[in-house]
C-alpha cells in the first residue's frame, strides 16, 4: 500500500502500528485511520484562517449580546418575566434535588465512573430493586 513501507525504512505499516499499540494498551488497543484527514500544511493554513474568522465571530457575537442586553434592559415586561423565571428555576432546581436524593445508592465502578444501579431509602429497598433488575443475582 502506498505510504506504508514499514520496518525497512519510511512509514510504519498498519501491522507494525497495531503490534506497538498492543504492547502499550494490551488487548484494549484500538485505532482509527481517517483517509480524509488534511496534511500538516493544510491544518496549519486552516488554523491561521480559523483564528482570524474566530476573532471576527467573537466581535460580532459580543456586539449582538450587547445589543440584546440593551433591548432587554429597556423592556419592562421582559424584565418581569425574566425575574419570575429565575425565581421559579431556583425553586424547581431545589425540589428536583430533593426528588433525586436517596439515602442509599448502589452500583459499580467501571472505567473510572460510578454506575448507579439502584437507589432507595433502605438497604432492603435497594436489594429489592437490584433483584428486579437482575433476577439471576448478577449484572
Amino acid at each position: 500500500m502506498a505510504g506504508h513501507r514499514g520496518e525497512s525504512g519510511g512509514q510504519m505499516t498498519r501491522a507494525e502500528a497495531d503490534k506497538k499499540l498492543k504492547r502499550i494498551f494490551g488487548t484494549a488497543a484500538a485505532y482509527r485511520v481517517d483517509r480524509g484527514a488534511r496534511d500538516q500544511d493544510e491544518r496549519e493554513a486552516a488554523h491561521v484562517e480559523h483564528m482570524s474568522v474566530k476573532a471576527e465571530w467573537e466581535a460580532a457575537n459580543k456586539a449582538l449580546s450587547e445589543r440584546a442586553a440593551a433591548l432587554a434592559a429597556a423592556d419592562v415586561e421582559y424584565q418581569r418575566l425574566k425575574t419570575k423565571r429565575d425565581e421559579l428555576r431556583a425553586v424547581k432546581d431545589r425540589l428536583f434535588g430533593v426528588v433525586l436524593h436517596y439515602r442509599f445508592t448502589a452500583g459499580y465502578m467501571a472505567h473510572g465512573f460510578f454506575h448507579v444501579e439502584a437507589q432507595a431509602d433502605t438497604w432492603e429497598q435497594v436489594f429489592e430493586k437490584l433483584k428486579e433488575k437482575y433476577p439471576n443475582g448478577k449484572r
